[in-house]
């Protein structure tokens, strides 16, 4: 630092506290009369340009805190995630006002951003205007205009993009002005985005429960019905009361059947609409548990007309056992905390009670079924054949062939019929077939006869509780599986990665999936479940007894019209998807004693559950003795959340981690040099430099009632310190020099100052800011080194000369002895 002599009166020099004020824009505070005399406000007197002070450093800098540190809490409250109940934090009850406050500052802290990004820039100017090759003129006011986004097409930044300046130093420059920029346009709405919390899902954690098992013995690739050890009650008529038997759901799917009675042709017959509503859109079917501790469960599925195909997709029923006991559980845990304000996360965890919904997630396979089958054809009692569709593995089916079964053959009946067959691989990824046959006509010769092929898998998806709702983790957007947009499309759209597996159903277990029923009268004796449903349906009504062809009104298809192939796949895919969602419930259930009285297998707590489950760590402890497979239960809550999961999160945080990283290096930069500057921070004092300095003759005409041309803003300009011919009362000031504003020629040359003679001549014609009385006795030549005479002008170093090219720097660069030699010099 330059020693405080008598030349350079200490007094002269603000404290660290007037910088403070003048960094943070609050510098009318040291006007205040008490404040005044402090700080040396009463006269202008000469000041520093640039100031070697670590404290006054330090006060420069200041502006970049409080926006840095506002950015860095906001970042990691959105990535880590903070939760703060079904209500904003505050006095004022009202959400939207406190919201609006948050909006406000959010505001606020985009000031604070530009404001910071505007010293950044404000310093990189100055240190090229001192001590590097220049300013282009379009660039010098950049400082003012970077927070317009107009500014990056206008004339004055691309004719600065030519200035004849080295492009090591122009372009990095222009590189900071268009990211400030960026970043001054977008950071509002950045701090709302990641400033206002949002009504969203909360993922507060993960526990894991176990099941006696190995993945493949869970959900096989071929479901039996001798494996279940409950076999004996499923096959009885109990098994319409017993929820962990396939055919669990049959009250529920009767009542359905009872209600929908049948499908009637319309949308199927027109093209799609931006709007489907009605049987063939996307269908929900609720089914009802009947025995404790088996959830109950919703059938989701699409009816073949606007989608390809009709296909039921079910949650798989073990895991939401499960799932609904850790629910429970995890509510006793977080009903036992008390807020506590000394840990932020503690008191984000004693909000998990205020919330707009709960629910448990897992990743395991879903069963998922299609269902389609052939037109009804007329066949006597010595026929044999049957038609089934052919189901391709890779896309939806089209072709139907016939196949031969000697044991169809059959005696006259007045009820329905259906009977479960296997099929050949000439039948595509076929799981089972099935033969449904109606009452025979009153001739007694013939009957309908359909044919159905159903293709079963287990499918990659995830199950959530409380409301049993699950969905599928990726489906195949090819067109080979239908329409893929506007909803129209069915969810089985198998991958082609080995993620769904084709499962074979075991004439076992479909004699488990359809029992005979306990006879409620006598004319339905012998029939199974799935008979009685289709009975009490209108799958078969008089209008088609009493066809004069039975056959052929089955297949008639106009508007309005009763679709008896559609509605028969739809309830077949119903029963089978039903019965496939429950395999394996009975293996999670201790079912000693009656079924009220069964127990989830395996559910067994650890002493400290409750705090476990808080922390997301494992609250059961895994069976000991067995082969078992792990399932783990992703905890979310919906409410008023900081949590970044969209795009637009992302987004938010990378415009304000850009700006942490230009704030923070201008801090280090400022660090490392000791050097900081406060001049010319506004257009006023920028105008005022100007109008002090000499005015010239090559370098601007015709300018001085605007700019018209491009190649205008490709001046260069330079700050350079000239020596003055002073009163005496100047002289009582001390000794210091004049800063002055130089333009360069195109050619490099500094432009020659206007003669006194001409000066004078033309002092009426000459706008204001263009003058000036300053004199000086050096000739201002081509890249000439700076004299040892005080008298001498500072000049650029050429930046073509190597000898000079290792001292010149960019936005930051440091600077050379000589040139440091003048930092704390004293400007009039």
């Amino acid at each position: 630092m330059a020693p405080e002599s008598s030349t350079n009166p200490a007094w002269r020099l603000p404290p660290p506290s007037y910088h403070l004020l003048e960094a943070l824009g609050l510098r009318l505070i040291a006007h205040i009369p008490v404040l005044r005399d402090y700080f040396q406000l009463n006269d202008e007197i000469p000041k520093q340009i640039m100031r070697t002070s670590i404290p006054v450093a330090i006060a420069r800098i200041t502006i970049h805190i409080v926006p840095i540190l506002v950015s860095t809490v906001l970042i990691a409250m959105n990535l880590k995630g903070f939760y703060l109940g079904r209500t904003l934090p505050g006095v004022l009850i009202s959400n939207d006002i406190t919201a609006a406050m948050l909006q406000v500052l959010a505001k606020i802290q985009e000031l604070l951003i530009v404001s910071s990004l505007s010293t950044i820039i404000f310093s990189a100017i100055r240190v090229q205007l001192l001590y590097g090759a220049g300013v282009p003129l379009g660039l010098l006011s950049s400082g003012f205009n970077f927070s317009q986004i107009t500014y990056f097409w206008s004339e004055e930044y691309w004719g600065s993009m030519k200035a004849p300046i080295p492009r090591r130093m122009l372009f990095p420059f222009a590189f900071l002005l268009l990211t400030a920029g960026l970043i001054a346009v977008t950071a509002g709405p950045a701090s709302a985005v990641l400033m206002v919390p949002r009504q969203q899902d909360y993922y507060a954690g993960v526990t894991s429960f176990y099941m006696r098992g190995l993945a493949d013995d869970l959900q096989p690739n071929r479901v039996v019905g001798l494996e279940s050890t409950m076999d004996e009650l499923c096959l009885n008529s109990s098994a319409t009361s017993l929820s962990t038997c396939p055919n669990g759901g049959f009250h529920s799917l009767m009542a359905y059947a009872m209600k929908q009675q049948d499908i009637k042709n319309g949308d199927n017959l027109r093209p799609p609409t931006l709007g489907i509503t009605g049987q063939f859109a996307g269908q929900v079917v609720p089914i009802d548990s009947m025995t404790a501790h088996v959830s109950s469960s919703l059938l989701i599925g699409d009816i073949r007309g606007l989608a390809c195909q009709t296909s039921v997709l079910a949650p798989w029923i073990p895991v939401a056992m499960y799932q609904e006991a850790l629910y429970d559980d995890w509510y006793k845990a977080i009903n036992t905390i008390v807020m506590d304000l000394k840990t932020l996360s503690q008191v984000g965890v004693a909000e998990y009670k205020y919330n707009f919904k709960v629910y448990l997630s897992t990743r395991t396979v879903l069963p998922i079924v299609r269902t389609a089958c052939s037109p009804a054809q007329n066949a006597s009692s010595e026929e044999m054949t049957v038609n089934f569709p052919i189901l391709p593995e890779d896309s939806c089916w089209n072709d139907i062939v016939s196949a031969n079964f000697p044991q169809f053959q059959s005696t006259p009946s007045s009820r329905l019929k259906v009977t479960w067959v296997p099929l050949p691989s000439t039948f595509g990824a076929a799981s089972a077939g099935m033969i449904f046959e109606s009452p025979w006509f009153h001739n007694g010769d013939s009957r309908i006869v359909v044919g159905c092929s159903i293709d079963a898998r287990w499918a990659d998806g995830r199950v959530t509780e409380r409301d049993i709702g699950f969905s599928l983790n990726n489906l195949n957007q090819s067109e080979s599986w239908g329409l893929a947009q506007m909803g129209l499309f069915s969810n089985f759209r198998p991958l082609n990665d080995g993620s769904w597996t084709q499962i074979t159903l075991d004439e076992s277990w479909l004699a488990a999936l359809t029992p005979l029923n306990e006879p409620p009268s006598p004319s339905a004796s012998n029939m199974t479940t799935f008979e009685m449903i289709l009975q009490s349906s209108a799958l078969i009504d008089e209008n088609l007894l009493n066809a004069s062809d039975p056959t052929i009104f089955w297949n008639e298809i106009f508007p309005g019209a009763s679709n008896r192939t559609l509605f028969l796949e739809w309830i077949t895919a119903l029963l089978v998807s039903d019965g496939l969602s429950r395999y394996g419930s009975d293996r999670v259930l201790n079912s000693s004693g009656p079924p009220s009285e069964w127990s989830l297998m395996d559910y067994n707590k650890r002493p400290d559950s409750y705090s476990r489950f808080l922390g997301g760590t494992d609250a059961l402890e895994p069976p000991q003795g067995f082969d078992y497979t792990t399932f783990e239960a992703e905890i979310h809550l919906e409410g008023l959340t900081y949590q970044a999961q969209s795009i637009t999160d992302y987004l938010s945080i990378a415009v304000l981690l850009v700006h942490i990283i230009l704030a923070l290096g201008h801090i280090i930069y400022v660090f490392q040099a000791h050097q900081s500057s406060g001049s010319w921070g506004t257009i006023t004092e920028l105008l005022i430099l100007a109008y002090g300095s000499r005015p010239v003759s090559s370098a601007l005409r015709n300018v001085s009632a605007g700019i018209k041309c491009i190649k205008t803003y490709r001046k260069v300009a330079i700050v350079r310190a000239a020596n003055l011919v002073r009163s005496t009362r100047d002289k009582l000031d001390g000794d210091h020099k004049h800063a002055e504003l130089v333009l360069l020629a195109d050619d490099g040359v500094k432009a020659n100052p206007v003669d006194s003679s001409v000066e004078r001549n033309n002092r009426r014609n000459t706008w204001p800011l263009m003058s000036s009385q300053l004199t000086s006795s050096i000739e201002l030549s081509k890249y000439s080194r700076p004299t040892s005479s005080t008298t001498a002008l500072l000049t650029p170093r050429n930046p073509r000369s190597r000898s000079e090219d290792s001292d010149t720097r960019r936005l930051f660069g440091g600077f050379d002895k000589q040139q440091r030699t003048e930092l704390d010099e004293f400007y009039s």
